[in-house]
């Protein structure tokens, strides 16, 4: 599945065009790195949380997923969402 996952993610971040995610709840896992993929993000902040809760389920996430989120919130956010499972 990581690998399936990995090569949409791939797709829409090479894709020609500027891509634009729509996100109208919850976006936990593999969901908060599918929008993180998007070029730009639409949310309201109250309606739905993003999280990647790999480290309570002691899930080990590959380099290019680790790699993407930091390029897309920063190096102190991604310490945070990837270490400390926040929100």
């Amino acid at each position: 599945m990581m690998s399936d996952l990995t090569k949409l993610l791939y797709r829409i971040l090479v894709f020609p065009v500027p891509t634009i995610a729509c996100i109208n709840g919850h976006a936990f896992g593999g969901g908060m790195m599918f929008c993180m993929s998007f070029d730009y993000r639409v949310m309201y902040e109250r309606k739905g949380w993003m999280c990647v809760p790999a480290v309570a389920l002691g899930v080990f996430l590959p380099d290019f997923l680790i790699g993407l989120l930091m390029k897309k919130v920063g190096h102190t956010t991604s310490r945070d969402v990837l270490l400390q499972g926040k929100r």
